[in-house]
């Protein structure tokens, strides 16, 4: 029996054991039964009908506290849940699923709380004693560790142990850097990621967010598709980019795919219909530059003349005002986060906290402009520039990243798939694979790592404070 599981058994056996709590983070009130019943004092009560750690609640000054950061353990994280599992968590299976968060928080959690724009979160009420269980979960990232002791009446503040390899960073709390990492539980959304010729979505997902070498050999959870004269230099190629897009059973098999920009507008044949068919069905898709032609019809990629490549569905060209294949322009600074919503806010306090610089601006490289306005209600923008660009109206306004939900015209409530748009270049590398990045690009990569975790959150309307998974 591992530590957790003796953790839990050792928890029944105390079935009338004392215990108090209860706080704005407690979650479970048992098994559906007698609500928890308090005392005067907040220590040394009674819980009634308490089950495995509930039982172990006997303070609600008793606290856990920490900072959650990306695989890497570099960079913190926004809007991850971080809860106490009260029993086993389940599995979490590969595919677009039709629910608004794409994994639920198993396990029966007892407390939990998202982390905020530091990616700091604070929990309440924490049962006491050795060997507590403590997951973070955010969309299918998942991962569990083991507290070898929580102080009762305290706050216990983990990332105190600093990695040896770095004194400077915090390397207690992240996501996995693999899979089944620490844990059976430890999970990395199956990712199909294909390669560009001037985007390296592959070293993003390596350099930058800290996914593990060998999850890109054969078998692992990053899969690589080669694409239209893209690089080539990689550990295992799972087929093209066009064999990926114009695949739907391939393609169903992923939960979010990453599609670097491949140099052009390329025809995708059926894929349009089947990228389309797999965001609705809960997918996530990320797509850089030329990728805009699964979006944009032909007559919004009319720069120079109309695209026969831009195919994409009418509901999707309906989110923004596509202005496509305007490859030549360059939108100029600043660029400003739109903080109109509440991830917009969190997402301008999150690059001050990680670049730097002037709030709610970041300095962007290889910015283009085929995209103007997104549609109110359709469509979500995230950074955009009010600068010229070559032969532009110098009061337009550019949007360089957005997002939207689908089905594009069904009510929030009923949206499950998400699509990320980005207008903006990732640096990466021409030999080898994934040798370096070029430092210039900081910037790009860390807007870019905001929007790829945020892919993975609970599908809901923009306008509202972020939903944790239900439970």
């Amino acid at each position: 029996m591992n530590r957790v599981a003796a953790s839990f058994a050792l928890a029944l056996a105390c079935a009338a054991c004392g215990s108090a709590p209860g706080s704005s983070s407690s979650l479970n009130g048992g098994d559906g039964g007698a609500q928890p019943v308090f005392g005067d004092s907040d220590a040394g009560t009674v819980r009634k009908g308490c089950e495995n750690l509930e039982c172990q609640q006997h303070d609600r000054n008793t606290h856990v506290s920490g900072v959650v950061y990306d695989p890497k353990g570099t960079v913190p994280l926004y809007n991850v849940f971080v809860y106490v599992p009260n029993a086993p968590l389940d599995p979490i299976t590969s595919g677009p699923v039709c629910t608004p968060c794409q994994a639920p928080a198993s396990g029966k959690p007892l407390v939990g709380v998202a982390t905020d724009a530091a990616g700091h979160f604070t929990l309440d009420d924490v049962p006491d004693g050795d060997d507590i269980p403590l997951v973070m979960q955010l969309g299918k990232w998942r991962r569990r560790i083991t507290i070898p002791h929580v102080q009762i009446g305290k706050n216990n503040v983990l990332n105190t142990k600093l990695d040896p390899h770095d004194a400077n960073v915090e390397a207690v709390l992240r996501l996995p850097k693999k899979q089944h990492e620490g844990s059976p539980d430890d999970n990395i959304p199956l990712i199909a990621v294909t390669t560009g010729a001037v985007d390296y979505g592959e070293c993003f997902l390596m350099n930058t967010i800290g996914i593990d070498r060998s999850e890109f050999d054969q078998g692992g959870r990053v899969n690589i598709f080669d694409g239209v004269g893209g690089e080539l230099a990689r550990p295992y190629a799972y087929g093209t980019s066009n064999e990926l897009f114009g695949d739907a059973q391939k393609l169903n098999r992923y939960d979010t795919v990453f599609m670097s920009c491949e140099g052009a507008p390329y025809d995708r044949g059926t894929g349009y219909d089947n990228v389309k068919n797999y965001l609705d069905a809960g997918g996530r898709f990320f797509a850089t530059h030329f990728g805009y032609n699964f979006f944009a019809g032909p007559a919004q990629c009319a720069v120079p003349a109309s695209d026969p490549s831009c195919k994409g569905p009418a509901d999707f060209n309906s989110v923004a005002s596509w202005a496509a294949n305007d490859g030549s322009t360059y939108y100029s600074p600043p660029y400003l986060v739109d903080q109109t919503f509440p991830k917009g806010q969190a997402f301008a306090s999150w690059l001050q906290n990680v670049q730097g610089g002037t709030p709610g601006q970041v300095d962007l490289r290889q910015t283009r402009g085929d995209v103007d306005m997104v549609a109110p209600g359709k469509a979500t923008r995230w950074i955009y520039s009010t600068g010229p660009g070559d032969g532009n109206d110098v009061n337009a306004y550019s949007t360089l990243y957005l997002s939207f939900n689908t089905p594009v015209n069904q009510p929030s409530d009923s949206q499950c798939g998400r699509a990320v748009f980005s207008d903006v270049h990732v640096a990466g590398t021409p030999s080898g694979f994934c040798a370096d990045q070029d430092p210039d690009y900081a910037p790009n990569l860390a807007a870019l790592e905001f929007l790829f975790f945020d892919l993975s959150s609970c599908v809901q309307s923009e306008s509202k404070a972020p939903i944790v998974p239900p439970n």
